[in-house]
């Protein structure tokens, strides 16, 4: 009777030391759970939200306007390519690439500059910047007019040196089937260029405003 007693004392005195720690690994694994189930709830919303989320890139390489002309230049046999197009966000505040490129392929002429270069004189019009987005495509429409190619290029032989380089001058001044090109970039950087012949590329023979 004795023994009997004294066996179930120890199941007893068992249980009771085996309760707070099964109440311990029971807290532990409910708060295991808990955090299973925030990460799960919590990457689904994020995917949820991940898949209303809407995200706009602006490509500054894009084309917002352009122009292109087949023209005698280099070669009178056959035309090179003139091209004249703007990138950017805005045609105010993008980049102007100008290229003239052989009928073979071989790119004569490659210059960038400000867009809003082109505007001109009217840069400092009191204009809004619709109106001069406006102005610049016009500009760009008239890059490339007839009245912009001369034949030959130079049609009055007096040198300036303030505005030529010698060797160039008399270049071109002397070869009657060289085409002159006139274009505008800024307020008073009027440009004219040519295909050197002895040279093999385009020179700039007169620069002045």
């Amino acid at each position: 009777m004795h023994r009997l007693k004294s066996n179930n004392y120890c199941r007893l005195l068992t249980l009771t030391k085996a309760i707070p720690l099964y109440n311990t690994c029971m807290r532990t694994s409910l708060f295991i759970l808990l955090i299973a189930l925030t990460v799960l709830f919590g990457c689904k919303d994020a995917k949820k939200s991940n898949t209303n989320l809407s995200i706009t890139v602006v490509d500054s390489t894009a084309v917002l306007y352009s122009n292109h002309l087949a023209h005698e230049f280099s070669d009178h046999l056959e035309k090179d390519s003139f091209k004249i197009s703007i990138t950017g966000k805005t045609i105010l505040t993008g980049q102007v690439k100008f290229e003239i490129k052989s009928a073979n392929g071989e790119i004569l002429l490659n210059e960038t500059f400000p867009s809003y270069y082109l505007l001109g004189d009217s840069e400092y019009v009191e204009r809004t910047d619709q109106q001069k987005e406006e102005w610049i495509k016009k500009r760009v429409d008239e890059f490339f007019n007839e009245d912009n190619f001369h034949q030959p290029a130079i049609t009055n032989p007096k040198f300036d040196e303030d505005y030529s380089n010698k060797d160039i001058w008399e270049e071109i001044a002397v070869d009657k089937t060289a085409i002159g090109f006139f274009y505008l970039v800024g307020e008073e950087d009027g440009r004219q260029i040519a295909y050197s012949k002895k040279q093999k590329k385009v020179v700039m023979y007169f620069n002045c405003c």
